[in-house]
């Protein structure tokens, strides 16, 4: 994974942004641009041994739709690196939320009530988180999202195979994330597992007991504390059980508001920075000029905060930071913060303007080093002998204001002078040079160039030297894309049945959409009786290998095949994977390349309410 890099695009679609942080050992997080739908995503890069788990159970993650959990967009390999998809991450984790402050009970039976919400849609899918922690949720505004379904569970190595215990452990980590959003305290599976990075902070472990958790707020309500002390409790089965449970425990609850960040109360001790009119006619303006120019200004506006009862502007002990201070802070003057001056437009220099300065203030350089070089508002400012700037320059004074001009005149003069002799000089050679050929590539003189003599023509031509042979440029993995999904019903429609198999429906089969599907008219016989069967013809945008083909349905038993055939000739082909409907029902086979995969259901399932046809939600290739 060292190889990757910003601006590195995976299956020449998702172009690497930056790296973003990740508590999963052996995962590389980025933020990503999604080339072809133009949309920001998040990649996880899966190294080691759990990959293909992770993968798989990335997958199956896929196919639950809540808008509280960051969704699975894709998942693949590309060469040695496999990653996965999913929506961009935002917001806050609940550890930063902790660190900020301690949620009140309400608050956290709103974020815990929202994660469990989402963890039931999981459920009925027969999908578990099985790593909940604090790094796990989000808080965005007043939206909760759940991170890493699928992938954490992978990564950690989880057993997914009871559905009940798996259930179980999802809905006592709800409640430890309850417990700890009002305690800071994880009272939830041990975090020190080797799945977690060794510099992740971990938060402080809650004691549990057989008399359930005892570090609870004296003012904990009691719905809380008994929630928590009947669900926490070692080797407790009280409690809710399930996700969707432990909603109708917590509910109803307020939409959560996230707390605003703290800000810092500003410091007492640092007065605002103000500045009057005059202080910038003749500080701010002078500073741009000359070291000295910004001493008689800050000098100049200090007095005339004193006159006029104005704060003082900054002397010079308070430069911009392009330069450098000059000198020591003039005596008597007050140390001022050290800030910039405000970017507010300086007032146009004017002679009264100046001379109203000099009387309010001063006019006096400090005494400590020398004085550096004043530039020409500097001169005008202090004038020799304590002069009024309104006064007359002296002509010294002007002198060497402007003394520093630089006259580009005489550089044009010379530019000019070449280009006429260049010209000139190319004129003449056009006029009394030779008569040349056009331009001949080599081919062409080779072609034209006769052998002087037979000696010559006998001689033999020198091979060239072998050219190099271009480096061989790795072919991006074209990933399968659902183009679009046809209903088949060919005995059917040989026999004149114009009806079909809901053909108008079939993109719902494809559609992101779990809760919408196609389906198959309903038969009194799972196995037709009047025809060998109907099917599906899964199309992709172009061709590429698929090994895993995977259906989220709404049926059980039944028989489905899958072969790489086109969409006329369904039954054609060698069966790549035969199974039983369930409600995820996975076909793995060999990878095959093709751009149609035809479902074939020779026996028809039976939904949950006893009807025999095909309840197709959702179909994810990979």
């Amino acid at each position: 994974m060292s190889t990757l890099r910003p601006g590195t695009t995976l299956a020449a679609r998702y172009r690497l942004a930056d790296r973003a942080t990740s508590d999963l050992r052996g995962v590389e997080s980025w933020t990503a641009r999604d080339a072809v739908l133009d949309r920001p995503v998040q990649v996880a890069v899966v190294e080691g041994a759990v990959a293909p788990i992770a993968l798989d159970s990335a997958r199956r993650a896929a196919l639950v739709a809540d808008p509280r959990i960051t969704r699975v967009l894709d998942v693949g390999t590309q060469g040695d690196i496999s990653y996965v998809v999913t929506e961009q991450f935002r917001g806050a984790t609940l550890a930063e939320l902790v660190d900020r402050g301690l949620c009140d009970p309400e608050q956290a039976r709103s974020i815990v009530g929202e994660v469990a919400t989402a963890l039931e849609t999981a459920r009925q899918r027969g999908v578990h988180h099985l790593a909940l922690r604090p790094e796990a949720v989000r808080v965005d505004g007043t939206r909760v999202v759940l991170t890493g379904l699928g992938l954490d569970a992978g990564i950690a190595g989880a057993d997914q195979s009871d559905p009940d215990a798996t259930s179980r452990t999802d809905t006592v980590d709800l409640v430890a994330l309850l417990h700890y959003l009002v305690t800071a305290r994880w009272a939830g599976q041990p975090l020190d597992a080797p799945w977690l990075t060794a510099d992740t902070a971990r938060p402080l472990p809650a004691v549990r007991t057989t008399g359930g958790v005892p570090d609870l707020p004296e003012d904990t309500p009691d719905w809380l504390a008994d929630l928590c002390r009947s669900t926490l409790t070692t080797r407790s089965t009280d409690g809710p059980r399930t996700p969707g449970q432990l909603v109708a425990a917590l509910q109803p609850w307020q939409t959560f508001e996230q707390p605003a960040a703290p800000t810092a109360a500003p410091d007492p001790a640092r007065p605002p920075v103000r500045t009057s009119v005059h202080g910038r006619g003749a500080g701010g303006r002078q500073a741009s000029r000359g070291h000295g120019a910004a001493a008689v200004g800050g000098a100049a506006a200090v007095g005339a905060a004193a006159t006029h009862g104005a704060p003082p502007a900054p002397p010079t002990g308070a430069m911009p930071p392009s330069l450098p201070p000059s000198g020591a802070t003039p005596a008597g003057a007050a140390p001022w913060p050290q800030q910039p001056y405000p970017t507010a437009e300086i007032p146009p220099w004017s002679p009264a303007a100046a001379a109203a300065m000099q009387g309010q203030g001063t006019g006096q350089v400090p005494a400590q080093g020398p004085a550096p070089a004043q530039g020409q508002y500097a001169a005008q400012a202090q004038g020799p002998g304590g002069r009024p700037p309104g006064g007359p320059v002296p002509a010294a004074a002007g002198a060497e204001a402007g003394g520093g001009r630089f006259d580009p005149t005489w550089i044009t003069l010379v530019v000019v002078a070449l280009v006429v002799v260049l010209g000139l000089v190319w004129a003449l050679n056009s006029v009394f040079g030779g008569y040349e050929p056009p331009i001949q590539s080599d081919g062409a003189a080779a072609r034209t160039e006769q052998p002087r003599d037979s000696k010559d023509s006998a001689k033999p031509e020198e091979s060239p030297a072998p050219e190099p042979s271009p480096t061989p440029t790795q072919t991006p993995e074209v990933r399968p894309v659902i183009d679009s999904g046809e209903a088949l019903d060919p005995e059917g429609e040989a026999a004149g049945d114009s009806e079909g198999e809901h053909p108008d429906d079939a993109p719902q089969a494809y559609d992101g959409q779990p809760e919408t599907f196609w389906f198959t008219r309903t038969y009194s016989d799972p196995t037709y009786g009047m025809k060998s069967g109907v099917g599906y013809a899964i199309h992709l945008k172009e061709k590429a290998k698929v090994s895993t083909i995977i259906l989220d349905t709404n049926d059980t038993g039944g028989k489905v095949e899958v072969r790489a055939t086109s969409a006329d000739k369904p039954t054609d082909g060698k069966v790549l994977a035969t199974a039983a409907f369930s409600s995820e029902t996975e076909l793995s086979f060999d990878a095959t390349e093709a751009d149609t995969f035809v479902l074939w259901f020779p026996e028809l399932p039976q939904t949950s309410g006893g009807k025999n046809r095909v309840e197709l939600n959702e179909i994810l290739v990979s």
